[in-house]
């Protein structure tokens, strides 16, 4: 049951409760990013609030639940000046300055027995007009207004001068950006989001340079591209990389949290520098000894937050406007020089031609059967193609090798792994296992090559380096053959 009452002061903490909810929600939608709740806001805005109601004639009726306010409106008689009447006639007239009904009860009709209530109150008092201030981006409120047969008199229209011309050195671009741009981002149903990132997979999109600077928010991704704009301007040489943890091009996770970020380097006098924005906790311009050290040294970082989960780092170049955030991933991934493809039934014989000189290179420290009938080496592949898995190995969208993976009741377990002579040294094999690791979680068996001190010395250091050190190892076997085992911490599907 719903109670319309007139104001008591023993529900002003309520009400100041109500009027931080209405700010709190105003801000998510301010694409101007001009409304603030200050800290004194809570305590001072209602009273000022029912200071101007007492001063002019005007009247605050709150809603009860349970004894509980879960919507108020507040409204005054409007005072002209003694200059109104030279253009405007001045008809008596009531205006309503505060409406909010709490987000727990909404569309429950409280709202109009609000408006009906101060509307029925005006009335009383002869008012031939009643007016009110919506905020544009307050759709909700203008259609629930437009019901009630309000319609639009005055508009105010208002355009952000931003002055990139004055920006003539990266100090100045960090300055800029730290006035105009917040870390946020505008969903596809235009609402802003400043900091927080609930519904981001679902409802992102990356935006222009222009959107960017008129909405003053962006993510990492947008802000690297107008930081790359602005130092473009100033002839500045500079690159934009994305470090992330691997997810396929066929991850549909739109709930799981996203793990990217996007970082700027800039490079004068022999000097690599990053200027750090989107993450606010490292706002600043870094200095390094070249791009390597730069790289590294970043990419340690976000490993470090991420729970030592190795994550790629690839160069992009552009940002299209439009994209989702897995669009934008798919983009990153076909920029990436190392990749892994599924095989499929009709290349079956392109991995039997790798799997040749796969067998013939074992041949040399052991017997692998030959049949001399068809001058083959003999694998059965079929169970790769039916419960286990094979991949090609991609340099540049080029076939460089394969991994063999079986796919146990237990554990995950790489039977094979191959690459191509001209190929090896290049840490190719290390990133296409990270990727292969990052792909399917659970418990990992990785069995070295027997008696091959070089094979055993790789999966070591791989694997020591993925796990952060958490693994298992032990050798059995004539020849001490090496066997790892580990659990994978991401779930990329």
């Amino acid at each position: 049951m719903i109670n319309i009452i007139k104001y008591e002061d023993k529900y002003l903490e309520d009400i100041k409760d109500l009027l931080v909810e209405l700010e709190e929600y105003i801000i998510s939608i301010d694409r101007d990013n001009l409304d603030q709740l200050h800290p004194e806001y809570r305590d001072k805005m209602t009273i000022l609030d029912l200071e101007e109601i007492n001063n002019s004639d005007g009247i605050c009726y709150l809603a009860l639940k349970d004894e509980k306010v879960v919507g108020l409106i507040m409204g005054c008689i409007v005072k002209y000046d003694e200059y109104d009447y030279l253009d405007y006639k001045c008809p008596k007239m009531g205006e309503v300055t505060e409406l909010v009904v709490s987000k727990n009860v909404r569309k429950s009709g409280i709202g109009q027995l609000l408006i009906d209530k101060i509307e029925q109150y005006f009335k009383n008092k002869n008012c031939e007009y009643i007016k009110i201030d919506v905020f544009s981006y307050n759709k909700n409120a203008i259609n629930f207004y437009e019901k009630n047969n309000y319609h639009n008199r005055m508009e105010t229209k208002i355009k952000k001068i931003k002055i990139v011309d004055n920006i003539k050195t990266p100090e100045d671009i960090l300055k800029f950006l730290n006035k105009n741009i917040d870390y946020g981002w505008v969903d596809i149903d235009g609402n802003k989001h400043i900091k927080e990132m609930k519904n981001f997979r679902k409802l992102y999109r990356t935006m222009s340079i222009e959107d960017t600077l008129k909405n003053g928010v962006g993510t990492c991704i947008e802000q690297v591209y107008l930081m790359k704009y602005l130092l473009d301007k100033l002839n500045i040489k500079n690159k934009m990389f994305c470090t992330r943890i691997y997810e396929p091009n066929d991850f549909n996770n739109l709930d799981e949290e996203e793990h990217m970020h996007c970082f700027i380097l800039y490079y004068l006098n022999d000097r690599v520098y990053q200027i750090e924005h989107p993450n606010y906790y490292r706002i600043g311009i870094y200095e390094f000894n070249n791009e390597k050290e730069a790289i590294d040294k970043i990419n340690e970082y976000y490993i470090n937050l991420s729970g030592k989960i190795a994550r790629p780092v690839t160069r992009f170049y552009k940002v299209e406007p439009g994209l989702s955030f897995k669009e934008f991933n798919n983009y990153i991934n076909n920029l990436d020089n190392i990749k892994l493809k599924q095989v499929e039934k009709q290349d079956i014989s392109l991995l039997d031609n790798l799997m040749q000189l796969y067998l013939h290179e074992l041949s040399n420290d052991f017997k692998i059967d030959f049949n001399n009938k068809i001058c083959k080496y003999e694998y059965d592949l079929k169970p790769y193609f039916e419960n286990n898995k094979a991949y090609f190995i991609l340099n540049n969208n080029d076939i460089v090798g394969f991994i063999l993976l079986d796919i146990n009741e237990d554990s995950f377990e790489i039977s094979e792994i191959f690459i191509l002579n001209n190929y090896k040294k290049q840490g190719i094999a290390k990133k296409a296992v990270y990727k292969l690791f990052n792909m399917y979680e659970g418990s990992w068996v990785v069995k070295a090559v027997p008696n091959s001190k070089t094979a055993e010395n790789f999966w070591l250091n791989v694997i020591k380096e993925y796990t952060n050190n958490k693994f298992e190892l032990e050798h059995i076997g004539k020849y001490e053959r090496a066997i790892f085992k580990f659990k994978s911490k991401k779930v990329l599907k």
